[in-house]
């Protein structure tokens, strides 16, 4: 994943729940030098980026 993403310099990682369910892929993303940002699960929904039911 890292090495297809590092061809865009400039990311920023969206993790759905970095402080739950999320916190192993920020911890991971973190520990490589990559930025990330902690996104609600609210906020995620109503862009259709989680959708339960289908993991």
């Amino acid at each position: 994943m890292l090495e297809v993403a590092r061809t865009w310099p400039e990311r920023v990682w969206a993790v759905e729940g970095g402080n739950g369910i999320g916190r192993h892929v920020a911890l991971r993303l973190l520990v490589d030098g990559e930025q990330i940002v902690d996104v609600p699960p609210r906020l995620s929904a109503g862009f259709g980026c989680s959708r339960p039911g289908r993991a």
